[in-house]
């Protein structure tokens, strides 16, 4: 694998086998991979914090409250929506295997 540019596009994207690129491109690869999940998570662990430490004991009650509402909620909508893919699912299989 030549070292340019191209390449590490090339390995970045999954377009060559990482056990047939340049090594350096590989390993720069992973450490995107790595570091970008990384940094996000540290910053929303960041920006979580401050804004408890912010916050007075009465809106800590109604934040918890929301995400119990909002846990419920997206709870449903999961299983809804997983009830209706099983339900397309069948519905396609029973059409496509005849």
């Amino acid at each position: 694998m030549e070292f340019n540019l191209q390449g590490f596009i090339d390995v970045l994207t999954f377009q060559v086998p990482w056990m047939e690129a340049n090594f350096f491109w590989v390993f720069t690869s992973v450490a995107i991979y790595l570091l970008l999940p990384t940094l996000i998570i540290a910053w929303l662990i960041k920006i979580s914090s401050e804004a408890n430490e912010a916050m007075t004991e009465e809106e800590r009650q109604i934040a918890v409250q929301q995400n119990k509402e909002f846990n419920v909620t997206a709870l449903k909508l999961t299983a809804a929506t997983l009830v209706g893919i099983c339900i397309l699912v069948l519905v396609i299989d029973g059409i496509f295997s005849t």
